[in-house]
């Protein structure tokens, strides 16, 4: 299951790689840069249900997913028109990373936990002073990408023909997510590899929507 998720966030990258070459937009290039950071998670995930978990794999892997949450919202702020906004969310995101890793960098990782819960371990493996960076991106990550989009459809104020679908898309694919993570923590970890393949193939089909979108508003064409 993590390797056919790994699979359609490759083709996810190579889509936007295609757009991002005739439009050179920032939310194009962050939806890309998302996908691609959730290709190493459901990489690091597929080599630990084959192999089982290294400590290093395992604090990678641990890493990629708020980024991968900082990411998106970045990437939605820059394709509804809040560059500033975007900026310093980004700033914001890359401070809370850089603080994150390193605290991973020294932080024991609890091997019993890590073998016990194979490739569904979440952060369940690291102890609560390491864990508690996570929501600071996670938190407004997923408010930006539930709110910020319905409230400009709502509004009828998304400007961009073709890209409310796209929008609804990332908001339904996150939401996927977040009943995936809330499936983790209450130990069904196989439930949570099945949600993530569906909203990684969600999540790949709406930012190419609303990357075609905008290139299309900038009359680049693609076929």
């Amino acid at each position: 299951m993590p390797l056919a998720s790994a699979l359609v966030s490759l083709v996810g990258v190579v889509l936007l790689a295609r757009v991002f070459a005739g439009y050179r937009g920032l939310a194009v290039l962050f939806f890309a840069l998302q996908l691609g950071d959730m290709i190493v998670g459901q990489l690091l995930e597929f080599a630990a249900s084959v192999w089982g978990w290294s400590t290093v794999g395992y604090k990678v892997y641990y890493m990629s997913s708020p980024l991968s949450a900082g990411l998106l919202a970045v990437a939605v702020l820059f394709a509804l028109g809040y560059r500033r906004a975007g900026l310093g969310f980004l700033a914001y995101t890359m401070l809370v990373s850089l603080v994150l890793a390193s605290k991973l960098v020294s932080v024991e990782v609890d091997l019993t936990v890590l073998e016990a819960r194979g490739e569904a371990v979440g952060g369940m493996a690291l102890p609560d002073d390491v864990r508690i960076f996570s929501p600071l991106l996670t938190i407004p990550s997923g408010l930006i990408v539930l709110l910020v989009p319905v409230i400009r459809i709502v509004g009828k104020r998304v400007g961009v023909p073709g890209m409310v679908g796209g929008l609804l898309g990332i908001v339904v694919g996150n939401l996927v997510f977040l009943v995936a993570g809330s499936l983790l923590r209450r130990g069904m970890g196989e439930a949570l590899l099945v949600l993530e393949l569906v909203a990684t193939a969600i999540l790949a089909w709406s930012f190419l929507r609303v990357a075609r979108a905008l290139a299309g508003k900038r009359g680049i064409g693609l076929s």
